[in-house]
């Protein structure tokens, strides 16, 4: 869990003192306000969070309903007409939908607080919005998205009464350590199938915490030339995103450069002496736009990686083919948490109802396939 959504003015028993005098210009009408504990959350914890409601007018044959749900939905749309829609997928991540309480007879004019809890399901992926053309010019829009409502509805009509939250998801990886190292050793070739000799390569990633949207990534490169009989005299550095779209009309990728540095670098043939300067990186891991969340994830119908790659330039006339390593990192949503505060009466004096433990319904036939295959893969490495 990341922050706190809930404030002491937003809370059920203090009401919001900057929001005392729009209650009061205001006239007072049924209300009600979906508080969270956390701007943001990791799969298979517990969100937690209250549904405030104040009612001015009795309501007869009353119900308060809450709904939670997680959706996966990609959409590729034509490459001449880009309004008509190619392929469209869905597919549900997990869904609640409960009566928190029932009014035979009247709800009547009064304060009252109904504290929530669900567990988030560990397959659960991160949040993500992405939208662009893929390599072959269709334009792919996909999405994870995550939200939260509390409603009252009366003789079964909906009337109006309702707020809603989007939540963030972090998934699972957002648990493990960031990967610090990667090493490599390349072999440079010459003319008449001879070889030049070997470069070993370290690249790390030193970013203490997981990267996030809209963040930065900082990596360097350890290189040793002590075993090549030919020097190096430039580098390049790329951050690249990848995106996999795959729908029932098969896959749709893109790939994205987001950064791309070239330096001259020279490193001496049997030497390991370099300037560390010229091997420390910091990037920006923007995007084309503030809408664009796309982080690292892994579902049936979405696949997106980030990784660095590091192509090292040897100063030889016949090779022209760059030593290369790789390294994915992790790379967590951007939380765009929008602010509101409650506007709760000076005299809120709330009836707290127990708490409410929602279970969440069987996940979508297309996560059970891919957590089966995702155990059968782990399995197989430990046998």
């Amino acid at each position: 869990m990341e922050g706190q959504a809930k404030t002491p003015q937003s809370s059920s028993k203090f009401p919001n003192p900057e929001t005392i005098d729009d209650y009061i210009l205001d006239t007072p009408k049924n209300y009600i306000f979906l508080v969270l504990d956390c701007y943001s959350y990791i799969s298979g914890e517990n969100v937690t969070g209250e549904i405030l409601i104040n009612i001015v007018k009795s309501l007869p044959n009353a119900s308060l309903k809450f709904i939670a749900r997680g959706i996966e939905a990609v959409h590729v749309f034509d490459k001449t007409l880009k309004t008509n829609i190619l392929v469209e997928d869905r597919a549900e991540i997990f869904n609640v939908e409960e009566i928190c309480r029932n009014w035979d007879d009247e709800l009547q004019p009064g304060h009252y607080v109904f504290p929530f809890n669900f567990k988030i399901p560990q397959y659960a992926p991160s949040t993500f919005y992405y939208s662009g053309e893929d390599d072959l010019g269709y334009y792919v829009k996909a999405e994870v998205f995550y939200h939260i409502s509390a409603k009252i509805f009366t003789e079964n009509k909906d009337i109006g009464i309702v707020h809603s939250r989007i939540v963030t998801i972090k998934n699972r990886d957002s648990l493990n350590k960031p990967m610090s190292l990667i090493e490599k050793s390349v072999v440079v070739p010459g003319c008449c199938f001879k070889n030049r000799g070997t470069t070993g390569l370290k690249l790390y990633l030193n970013n203490k915490d997981h990267c996030s949207v809209d963040g930065e990534v900082k990596f360097n490169l350890d290189p040793d030339n002590s075993w090549c009989t030919v020097p190096i005299n430039h580098v390049t550095a790329l951050v690249v995103l990848d995106v996999t779209v795959t729908t029932h009309k098969g896959d749709f990728k893109s790939r994205r450069i987001l950064s791309k540095t070239e330096r001259a670098a020279w490193i001496n043939a049997y030497s390991n002496r370099v300037y560390e300067k010229d091997f420390d990186y910091t990037v920006d891991l923007k995007v084309s736009s503030e809408e664009l969340n796309p982080s690292s994830n892994s579902t049936p119908l979405i696949n997106c990686q980030y990784y660095v790659e590091m192509q090292l330039y040897y100063d030889v006339i016949f090779n022209k083919n760059p030593a290369v390593i790789r390294m994915n990192f992790h790379v967590n949503p951007g939380i765009n948490y929008r602010k509101e505060e409650a506007k709760l009466p000076i005299d809120w004096n709330p009836v707290e109802a127990p708490i409410s433990s929602f279970i969440v319904e069987t996940k979508s036939i297309l996560y059970i396939e891919k957590e089966r295959r995702d155990s059968c893969l782990y399995n197989q490495q430990l046998i």
